[in-house]
């Protein structure tokens, strides 16, 4: 017999839309993630640079974002 829990997870939320009752913003994708504050944001920006673009954007627009 098939089980029908296999077919049906209520517990997976796809990832074009927000997880319900949690902070999330959209991203450059349309997926959704958890905002970073500025620090946090720098912080990245330090660590891994901006050496090549990424999918959605171009190496130049990304430094000049991040470094704004």
């Amino acid at each position: 017999m098939l089980k029908l829990n296999k077919l049906f997870n209520l517990k997976a939320t796809p990832q074009a839309r927000p997880i319900p009752g949690r902070d999330q913003v959209m991203n450059e994708a349309g997926g959704y993630a958890w905002a970073l504050d500025a620090w946090m944001q720098l912080d990245r920006f330090l660590v891994l640079g901006t050496e090549r673009g990424t999918y959605y954007t171009s190496e130049k627009s990304l430094t000049v974002e991040q470094a704004q």
